[in-house]
């Protein structure tokens, strides 16, 4: 199979296939890094997900070597989750924001008389 970036999700994709076209595109709406392997293109790959007993795809792989095949909204939020606690930077990461100060707020104003 392919060598997995530690910070990608692995996809392994048929084409024209729907489910893996909404588990790559809820990935990076969320900004999930992901790496798609053609099935069509790879038919090793492919006996070798089906030796696994892998029947449908997407056949999905975790940062965290967790699989999965189909699509999987479930999965694909723990994806995400673990995905964004890696990575801080990640959108939709809530990030608490002091209060802003009514002083600070002022201080790049012109004061005019």
């Amino acid at each position: 199979m392919a060598q997995q970036d530690t910070a990608a999700t692995i996809i392994y994709a048929a084409p024209d296939c729907p489910g893996c076209r909404m588990t790559k595109q809820a990935l990076e709406r969320q900004g999930v890094p992901i790496e798609v392997v053609d099935l069509s293109k790879n038919p090793d790959i492919l006996e070798r997900l089906k030796a696994q007993g892998f029947s449908q795809a997407p056949v999905v792989v975790a940062p965290d070597g967790q699989t999965h095949s189909g699509f999987r909204p479930d999965r694909i939020k723990a994806i995400v989750a673990q995905a964004r606690s890696a990575d801080p930077r990640q959108p939709g990461k809530s990030r608490a924001q002091p209060p802003r100060s009514p002083i600070a707020h002022q201080a790049g104003r012109r004061m005019t008389q």
